[in-house]
């Protein structure tokens, strides 16, 4: 499978320390190549991926074709759009209050704090893959500080503060012991989801 992919992955996964990692990298890669092939009727071998001045990888050449990709555990997830997207997955661990302290707003923290015990943790890993979906849309990552923005859950899902480029939609999906975010800018859309058992 190797073959299939581009020189970077190949340097990128050999640099992993451990063989699963390499393995999830190797599986991102060729979901993105499959995914558009199908998307735009050419081969995956013809596709050429360039990255932007923050190292989010994106389609040369190609305008309306937007990707996102996460893996974490059992999972390797992407989301496809015609216009800026991001997703994120991560496996329910512990809730650490140090941590939201530190890397969420004050409101999300205190929310965390005002919850039962036995939500915290799931509510922890919902801001955490939301925010980390905003800033893969955003097209920037971890260069948007964490704390310099917040998410309210209810009602609905709310971006607050922050300085986005445009109006975005939030989802999250629970996945057994994970959970998954998305955030996209596409009016209308209907989330899909699709495994590969069922393509």
């Amino acid at each position: 499978a190797l073959d299939w992919i581009s020189r970077e992955r190949r340097i990128k996964i050999a640099r992993y320390r451990r063989s699963e990692d390499g393995k999830r990298s190797l599986i991102a890669e060729l979901l993105m190549r499959r995914a558009a092939a199908l998307r735009l009727s050419v081969k995956p071998g013809q596709l050429t991926f360039d990255h932007n001045p923050y190292g989010r990888p994106y389609l040369a050449n190609v305008r309306h074709f937007k990707f996102s990709v996460s893996h974490s555990g059992e999972f390797v997830v992407i989301a496809v759009g015609r216009r800026p997207i991001g997703v994120d997955v991560e496996r329910v661990g512990r809730c650490e209050l140090a941590v939201a302290t530190r890397f969420f707003s004050p409101a999300e923290a205190d929310y965390i704090r005002s919850l039962p015990e036995s939500e915290q943790a799931r509510t922890f890993t919902t801001f955490w893959t939301l925010k980390e979906s905003y800033t893969k849309a955003e097209g920037k990552g971890l260069l948007i500080p964490f704390p310099s923005f917040g998410f309210q859950l209810r009602p609905d899902i709310r971006l607050v503060g922050g300085r986005a480029k445009r109006s975005y939609s939030f989802e999250t999906i629970a996945l057994g012991d994970y959970c998954l975010s998305i955030c996209h800018s596409e009016p209308g859309a209907e989330i899909v989801l699709r495994t590969m058992a069922e393509e």
